[in-house]
């Protein structure tokens, strides 16, 4: 955790939310709309909204786009949002990367909870790094990370009362996703379409549609921090109780038992049953070590990434695209089934390096500038992978995104790492303040 942080929370007890927000014991992915009579009246939430009705308090800040679930909190199975089918998916493609094992055999579905989500109201939608597409052609987003937490285990001869597996899922869910603008411009974003070339009309519809979905996204994120109280006082705290959002920290919901329960059910009932709905994804990738819990002596990560087709998870080759053209520059596609990236703390992906001596002068180059070769040097690069304006996702490998944390070996972006307290990224900074920018942005409008 960085030191600027305060650490709010020693002990949360352990409650069972999908009993208390799903009785009938149903996913996710069953729910079919959102109930209407457990959402705040939209017009009174709407008034204080844009009224800013807490003024010495800004939003949004930090913990409202990125929130921090405490690992012994594990009041959000994966299983209550993820199909199980696709935990099997995701074990049986580290099975078939370099990892060769099923890690279900040391982390098992039951294990997976949600550790951190994340807000963006306008995640890029194109593939330059341009800052006016990255602002406007844009579409908004949430973000869910999971992890393994293992109870009581032994590790290095000390039993850990919660002990975070180098292993995580991030699932990533857009709002309305079969909107017909927004369709219409991802059809012309992937026929190497330009913001200018896009109809002003056409544009016009899709930025209107775009801020809707974005408040309406973002009213409810506001509305987790109304009226905030601790215990069971009815009473409104004073200024000098107000909880400080702007630190990258656990919520101080979560430093009594029974606001972190009733956070963590508004937060099922407002942003994951309404916004992470199976058919709402459209991309998930994972990342693990091999079986036996030591990093520095296993010094393998395999990353895999799929997309989502009528409710399945289909495995993709990840890519390397141009940030200049998002022309091809390079595929993990490794040999037969193995689409998984590949990596050691010392040589980086095997692979890939090999791959890259034989690659075009020019590609060379671009990948030079876009890939951290050697994270022990490369702080240039390192930067740039860091900046959003400058990099895409797209742009990079999995790797170079995971890497730049206090350890080598440790490729947590927004997620635990063993004993640890939660590691977050230069990247994930950075886009949470891009994030934090662009909604005030259209706050202010």
């Amino acid at each position: 955790m960085p030191t600027q942080c305060i650490h709010y929370i020693t002990t949360v007890m352990v409650l069972c939310l999908s009993l208390a927000c799903n009785p009938q014991g149903e996913r996710i992915d069953q729910a079919s709309s959102v109930d209407t009579a457990n959402r705040q009246d939209s017009q009174d939430l709407q008034e204080q909204f844009g009224a800013k009705a807490d003024q010495e308090q800004s939003f949004p800040v930090f913990q409202d786009l990125a929130i921090i679930v405490p690992k012994e909190s594990d009041q959000i199975k994966a299983l209550d949002v993820l199909p199980e089918s696709w935990l099997d998916a995701v074990d049986e493609a580290l099975f078939k990367s370099e990892i060769g094992e099923f890690i279900s055999d040391e982390s098992w579905p039951e294990e997976w909870q949600l550790v951190a989500m994340r807000v963006s109201p306008c995640s890029p939608l194109g593939k330059i790094a341009d800052a006016e597409e990255i602002d406007r052609l844009c579409w908004p987003e949430v973000r869910l990370v999971f992890q393994p937490i293992a109870k009581k285990v032994r590790h290095l001869s000390i039993i850990q009362d919660h002990y975070a597996d180098d292993r995580a899922i991030h699932a990533l869910y857009r709002l309305s996703p079969d909107t017909e603008v927004l369709r219409k411009i991802q059809t012309e974003l992937a026929e190497d379409q330009r913001l200018s070339n896009i109809e002003p009309s056409v544009l016009a519809e899709f930025e209107n549609l775009r801020d809707q979905n974005a408040q309406f996204l973002l009213e409810q994120v506001y509305s987790l921090r109304q009226n905030q109280t601790l215990g069971n006082s009815d009473s409104k705290p004073s200024d000098a109780d107000y909880p400080n959002y702007s630190l990258p920290d656990e919520r101080l919901e979560y430093f009594d038992d029974e606001s972190a329960l009733e956070f963590s059910q508004k937060l099922f009932e407002r942003v994951l049953t309404p916004f992470c709905q199976t058919q709402a994804l459209h991309e998930l990738t994972a990342f693990s070590l091999p079986l036996g819990r030591n990093p520095a002596s296993a010094e393998l990560w395999s990353f895999v990434g799929f997309h989502q087709v009528d409710g399945r998870l289909e495995q993709s080759n990840l890519k390397i695209l141009s940030a200049h053209s998002a022309s091809l520059l390079y595929e993990f596609k490794g040999e037969g089934d193995l689409k998984s990236e590949d990596v050691t703390t010392t040589d980086g992906d095997i692979q890939f390096m090999k791959d890259f001596e034989n690659l075009e002068h020019e590609v060379q180059n671009q990948l030079l500038e876009q890939v951290v070769m050697d994270p022990r040097t490369e702080t240039k690069v390192k930067a740039r992978v860091a900046d959003p304006y400058q990099t895409l996702v797209s742009h990079t490998s999995c790797a170079s995104c995971h890497r730049d944390n206090n350890l080598l070996f440790n490729f947590h972006n927004l997620s635990y790492f063993e004993a640890q307290d939660i590691s977050i990224a230069p990247r994930t900074l950075n886009d949470v303040k891009r994030d934090i920018a662009w909604s005030q942005a259209l706050l202010s409008r």
